[in-house]
């Protein structure tokens, strides 16, 4: 009994990744024009023209928790895209054309509170250079409701035109770790890349 229980301790301790799930393997999704990437977990792809809007992109979108609601539509906690830079002019055109798979909360998360109903002011979106290479980042406000009450969720816009090649965006949440987190996900991305 006590070498059973010792062993089993054992096992434990030397495989806790597998107990607690941690050693999962990462799907993979093709990109439009070749090659395939590791999503993060808790992301899933959508096939080309099924993303929120309908519309296409020359991309790979995938949502965090993607669920439809009670009023009929979809939403999410959060929105990855990812492109090869040789299918959109700029990292900025690339970020206006990754807004069609937007749902409906993150499409106006870009403006202050306050919008609706008021006035439409948006955050502003600075370029910076990042270590992996130009950056897009905007602070957002994403309109929730909640079981009691509507709030505003702070998030952000985390954009890259990436060393390896790859064009990738973010919408997340401050909450899931903001830019920081998104750009470790994102060299995490463009390191899985294969063609």
């Amino acid at each position: 009994m006590r070498r059973t229980t010792l062993l089993g301790g054992l096992a434990l301790l030397l495989a806790p990744g597998r107990v607690l799930g941690f050693w999962k393997k990462k799907a993979r999704a093709c990109l439009p024009s070749g090659g395939t990437v590791a999503i993060p977990s808790g992301y899933l792809a959508v096939a080309p023209g099924k993303n929120h809007s309908r519309a296409s992109i020359a991309a790979l979108v995938a949502y965090r928790n993607y669920r439809s609601t009670a009023a009929g539509t979809n939403e999410c906690d959060g929105v990855l895209v990812i492109a090869s830079a040789k299918d959109h002019k700029s990292l900025e055109t690339f970020e206006q054309e990754a807004h069609v798979a937007l749902t409906n909360s993150w499409s106006y998360s870009s403006l202050k509170p306050g919008w609706f109903g008021g006035k439409h002011e948006s955050y502003a979106k600075t370029k910076v250079e990042g270590p992996s290479g130009p950056e897009l980042q905007q602070q957002l406000t994403v309109h929730l409701v909640g079981f009691w009450d509507v709030y505003d969720e702070p998030a952000h816009l985390y954009a890259v035109n990436h060393q390896s090649g790859l064009l990738i965006a973010f919408w997340i949440f401050d909450s899931q770790g903001g830019i920081a987190k998104a750009r470790k996900l994102a060299d995490e991305i463009a390191g899985s890349f294969a063609v």
